[in-house]
């Protein structure tokens, strides 16, 4: 269906004009309607990744929190800030390691949550409270910030 639109002519940067939509897109529906093939095929037709999901977080924090890693490669690949968080504070590199440590029993998906991982580090993703506590299982993180 984006491909249908988008090559007869439909315009997939087009932003909302209400107030409150303002920063909602073609891309914040796919992402909220869990359309992710479509997020990555509106990427590759150029749509910008930079704006939020419908509840109003970031489209990459969105993508990881479902575990949709092709699209979140996708994303990485736009350039994206990695460091932008949710609503409740979370940030795509919380989601990834989060991840890590329930995939660690399938190597094929534990290989894959790396990949990401790795990306986000390379993009800039920040390591905080949050990410350690993860990292540990929640024991590192207070140690270091007392």
């Amino acid at each position: 269906m984006v491909d249908f639109l988008a090559s007869a002519g439909a315009d997939i940067r087009v932003k909302g004009t209400f107030l409150v939509y303002s920063q909602i897109t073609v891309l914040s529906y796919a992402a909220a309607h869990k359309g992710w093939i479509h997020v990555e095929q509106l990427l590759n037709r150029g749509a910008d990744p930079n704006f939020l999901t419908l509840n109003g977080d970031p489209i990459l924090v969105a993508a990881a929190a479902q575990r949709q890693w092709s699209a979140v490669g996708a994303l990485l690949e736009k350039g994206m800030d990695v460091n932008e968080p949710s609503r409740d504070g979370k940030t795509a590199l919380t989601h990834v390691l989060s991840s890590m440590r329930s995939t660690t029993e399938n190597p094929r998906k534990f290989e894959k949550v790396s990949r990401i991982l790795k990306q986000l580090v390379l993009k800039g993703a920040i390591f905080g409270r949050k990410e350690l506590e993860l990292c540990s299982n929640g024991t590192i993180g207070e140690e270091i910030w007392r």
